[in-house]
Order: C-alpha cells, then sequence, then structure tokens
C-alpha cells in the first residue's frame, strides 16, 4: 500500500513539472518577435516564364523562392 501512495507522489509531481514548462514555454513563444519583411525583390530570368523571388526577413533570414530561372548575377554592377 505504501508503494502505491509513493506512485502517485511521483506521478502528481511530474504532472505539476509538465504543466509548468508547458506554461514557460507558451509564454517564451508568445513573447518572441514578430518576424516582419524588409524587403522583397524579382530576381528571376527576363524570359517571360521565370518568377523567383528573394525576400529579406528582420531576423536575418534570406528566403529565394519560386520557379524558373533566375538573373544572370555573375556580373559586378559598379
Amino acid at each position: 500500500m505504501e508503494d502505491v501512495n509513493v506512485n502517485k507522489k511521483i506521478l502528481i509531481v511530474a504532472i505539476v513539472i509538465f504543466c509548468i514548462f508547458a506554461v514557460f514555454s507558451f509564454t517564451m513563444v508568445s513573447n518572441a518577435e514578430e518576424v516582419t519583411v524588409i524587403g522583397t525583390w524579382d530576381i528571376s530570368k527576363d524570359d517571360g516564364t521565370s518568377k523567383v523571388t528573394a525576400t529579406l526577413y528582420n531576423e536575418g533570414r534570406f528566403v529565394i523562392s519560386g520557379t524558373g530561372e533566375m538573373d544572370d548575377y555573375s556580373r559586378t554592377i559598379w
């Protein structure tokens, strides 16, 4: 009978710890900085079929997405 009480106490402590962890996890996620777009550029090749965009986000992420070929940026612009 004493083993059952010990197991119940361990289970209760584990559930309480899990609940505390869940609350703090949710709080950290809800306080996260909002991600915003700094700029979006069309970097498609001028062939009429490509649609490629580059997007820069405020947290530093740079995403290139779309279909088709990118323009040739091997030349320097200056």
